[in-house]
């Protein structure tokens, strides 16, 4: 046992990844407020830690030790030692610390404790730059002492949702050093997956600022580059990898996923989330886990929201992640039937149910077995997907576009991809169970009669006058989804489909 924990801390760096994080969550952290902390102490270290700002790779740090670092950590945390820390150059210290640790920035105690520094430090520059440092210093100082570090970044989130689509310029511009931004970049994206869990286990980091500050590091690089490929291979891909990692695990603050949500609308313009090599299985799991104790934990979800996680998550999911599928589905459709009970935007509602059916789709098709062998999983995704009636979801929302937004021959539409998307989410269920076995499980829940019925009253009601749309008859929104139904049907049922078909019209005729 002693050999273990030997080989577990680093005479300088100190513990290693996950010991050390037990200390740095937000009940750990709350305790070093009550601790004092020599001001002189503080300055000396920060000094130092300023001193190595634009130093080069390799730069020797023996002089900035681990107890430093955590007394700086923990005096910064007093509101009135922000001002500080309240120092661009500290933040490119603490990045020329991190980049000396091996084989990465955060496997070490010593890493985290910089990058907790940095974090701090560039969201009080930006507070200071805009003005309005004194006033969160006063709002942390009348806070509860386990409150103050959660004050703090809820006023940092706050003042970049408000503040960053706005004309002033919010960032010092020495914080926006091209050479410091792209080191840090590389050296959270080097291990993202590291990245993540250490995130996760700790929580108490608001990165709204660092996103920011990140993402305009994005924008002002975009004419430094020959080719706009190589632009994103430097860039955009890492940050886009972190930002979204950061995304899915936003703590549990209203401001900072309002700042987070907000930068993502942005951030979207230019993200291409393809992977390009191997997904590691535990990375796989631990993110989809990381998704459903998201989507089930008690702060609410929005549906605007689930579709951005997802579109990171789903091109990652890969055979061994299948027993957590099941409940990220069933979720996923709840709170979609909740965003339509109470009153909902429906251009929203079918941006957001197309996006769902998407990444449905091709979750179940990377986990697509090589042959069945009744595997539970399988059949829970199916009982969710009846018990959620995500046929009736998809039409709900198709039903809702206007004449002028439907044109069936233009697939590429909102509605066209709505209509397409519904049906391959099904052919997906269908090729993960043999075709009959997966008939009986919709007939004997009561699908397949409901759906005929509503398969021929959209049929119908899409041809008589009173429901005919006044351009054509042939593109009725309500003969729309007859066809959505129809598609559905025929996955399910093959060939039968037809006499069923006719079987059931002649009990619609007569009832």
């Amino acid at each position: 046992m002693a050999l273990l924990q030997a080989d577990k801390l680093h005479p300088f760096w100190g513990r290693k990844y996950p010991e050390y994080t037990a200390s740095y969550t937000n009940e750990a952290l709350s305790v070093s407020l009550m601790a004092a902390h020599e001001p002189k102490v503080t300055s000396e270290t920060i000094n130092r830690i300023r001193e190595l700002s634009g130093s080069r790779i390799n730069t020797t740090v023996d002089h900035i030790t681990l107890p430093m670092l955590t007394d700086l950590l923990g005096a910064i945390m007093h509101p009135q030692q922000l001002q500080l820390i309240a120092v661009p150059h500290l933040v490119s210290g603490c990045v020329t610390l991190m980049a000396s640790i091996q084989p990465s920035a955060l496997e070490y105690e010593y890493g985290y404790v910089c990058f907790c520094i940095l974090v701090i430090s560039l969201n009080a520059c930006i507070m200071k730059h805009v003005g309005c440092l004194d006033q969160t210093i006063a709002l942390m100082n009348n806070a509860a002492a386990s409150q103050r570090l959660t004050t703090f970044w809820g006023a940092s989130s706050c003042l970049i949702y408000q503040k960053s689509r706005g004309k002033q310029q919010i960032i010092p511009s020495e914080l926006l050093d091209a050479s410091m931004l792209g080191q840090l970049l590389k050296l959270l994206h080097r291990d993202e997956k590291l990245f993540f869990t250490v995130l996760k286990r700790t929580n108490s980091l608001g990165l709204s600022g660092l996103m920011f500050v990140l993402f305009t590091h994005l924008l002002r690089t975009e004419d430094h580059y020959r080719s706009r490929d190589d632009h994103f291979k430097e860039v955009i891909r890492p940050y886009s990898r972190i930002f979204w990692r950061y995304f899915i695990i936003t703590p549990d603050s209203e401001a900072e996923e309002a700042a987070l949500f907000d930068l993502h609308t942005r951030v979207t313009l230019y993200s291409r989330l393809y992977y390009d090599k191997p997904v590691d299985v535990e990375d796989s799991i631990n993110l989809v886990q990381a998704l459903n104790d998201r989507l089930n934990s008690p702060r609410p979800v929005s549906a605007l929201i689930v579709p951005a996680m997802l579109r990171f998550v789903a091109p990652l999911v890969v055979p061994g992640c299948e027993n957590l599928i099941p409940a990220t589905i069933k979720r996923c459709i709840q709170i979609l039937w909740d965003f339509l009970a109470v009153g909902y935007d429906p251009a929203y509602a079918r941006q957001s149910v197309l996006n769902f059916l998407l990444y449905l789709r091709d979750m179940l098709m990377a986990l697509k077995p090589p042959q069945f062998n009744d595997q539970p999983w399988i059949w829970e995704v199916v009982d969710h997907i009846i018990n959620g009636d995500v046929l009736d979801l998809a039409l709900r929302v198709f039903s809702t576009a206007s004449s002028s937004n439907y044109d069936r021959s233009d697939m590429g539409g909102t509605e066209g991809q709505l209509f397409s998307a519904t049906i391959e989410a099904y052919i997906a269920i269908s090729e993960l169970v043999p075709s009959r076995e997966l008939m009986l499980r919709f007939f004997y829940a009561g699908c397949l009669g409901a759906w005929s019925k509503c398969y021929f009253y959209f049929r119908i009601s899409g041809t008589e006058n009173t429901f005919r749309d006044t351009f054509s008859t042939a593109y009725s929104l309500n003969w729309g989804c007859g066809e959505i139904v129809a598609g559905v049907m025929s996955i399910l049922m093959g060939s039968k489909w037809d006499g069923f078909a006719w079987n059931a019209l002649i009990w619609y005729i007569a009832a």
